[in-house]
């Protein structure tokens, strides 16, 4: 059975920002099942550019808002070093300040008045890492499959399809190759 883990963190800025979160891994015996995800509040900064393909690094628009997140994944072993399992994925975030006159107080873009992402959907997991904490050789391929609607609780529609490819190999006694 691999280790399971629980990490914390959190960082206070000295611009008064906040990230606090917790991310976890559970491995149930003979790693059967394999339950990850995470616990957040970030109050934060972000940035934003525009929007569409045409956006420009001059206009930058630098924006706070708090984001309360919450992520699940559930897998369950299906052949060895395979999982197949669902996701669900939600944040609130509300927006509390944006630039006075800038595009977005001006334009008032969709997502601006805050609101809940809810997405729900499957995943499959290839795990071959040799060890989660210091793999020296296998790999990590995810690939996950979200929708999200006013069904799963979220206030925006959206479909999202996502892959994740981790290689690990030595290379020599204390030198391992790793790519993402």
């Amino acid at each position: 059975t691999r280790e399971s883990n629980l990490q914390m963190g959190g960082a206070y800025t000295s611009k008064e920002q906040i990230l606090s979160y917790g991310f976890f891994q559970l491995f149930t015996p003979k790693n059967h099942q394999f339950i990850f995800g995470e616990l957040g509040f970030y109050d934060f900064n972000y940035l934003f550019y525009g929007l569409g393909n045409e956006t420009q690094l001059q206009n930058e628009e630098v924006f706070f808002f708090d984001l309360y997140r919450f992520r699940l994944s559930a897998l369950q072993k299906i052949k060895e070093q395979q999982y197949l399992g669902v996701r669900w994925y939600y944040d609130f975030w509300k927006i509390k300040s944006v630039v006075p006159d800038g595009f977005l107080s001006k334009e008032q873009p969709l997502g601006l008045a805050g609101g809940n992402t809810s997405s729900i959907g499957g995943v499959y997991l290839i795990d071959s890492r040799n060890d989660v904490f210091y793999p020296a050789k296998g790999k990590f391929l995810e690939f996950a499959l979200l929708g999200q609607n006013k069904l799963t609780g979220g206030d925006f529609e959206y479909t999202r399809l996502t892959t994740n490819l981790s290689w690990y190999q030595s290379i020599g006694p204390k030198t391992i190759l790793a790519a993402n």
